[in-house]
């Protein structure tokens, strides 16, 4: 994590590749300027505590009633980049060490859970 290249990946993750780049969080970055990212890059840190979320209440698809949604600061959303980054690759050996599908981040949560239960000797069902 204290890569230069994994910091600079995780900042154009959040500033140029990341479908909400132009979403502001309490700070009110919208957009960075290329010499603005080399800054950010330099300015990430695992040691530095997180600012508050902006909030901001969305619809829900199905139902009338909204949710909240916390928006963070772009310095944020790259140091979050930056952690996913280095422990994606543990997590996804951990979870599935024997199969020849990769973890996938998107797939329902009780499968990595079910997954540990058997490796544990657990039942699953009785979760």
């Amino acid at each position: 994590m204290k890569s230069k290249s994994a910091k600079v990946l995780a900042v154009r993750r959040v500033t140029q590749d990341n479908q909400g780049k132009k979403t502001a969080g309490i700070d009110g970055v919208k957009s960075l300027t290329p010499q603005k990212r080399l800054e950010l890059v330099d300015q990430l840190r695992l040691t530095d505590k997180a600012k508050p979320v902006r909030r901001v209440w969305i619809d829900q698809p199905t139902k009338t009633e909204k949710r909240p949604l916390g928006i963070p600061t772009m310095n944020d959303r790259a140091t979050q980049a930056l952690v996913k980054a280095a422990l994606q690759p543990e997590w996804e050996a951990k979870f599935e060490p024997d199969s020849a599908t990769d973890f996938d981040p998107d797939a329902h949560v009780t499968m990595p859970l079910k997954q540990y239960l058997l490796q544990s000797g657990l039942s699953p069902n009785t979760y």
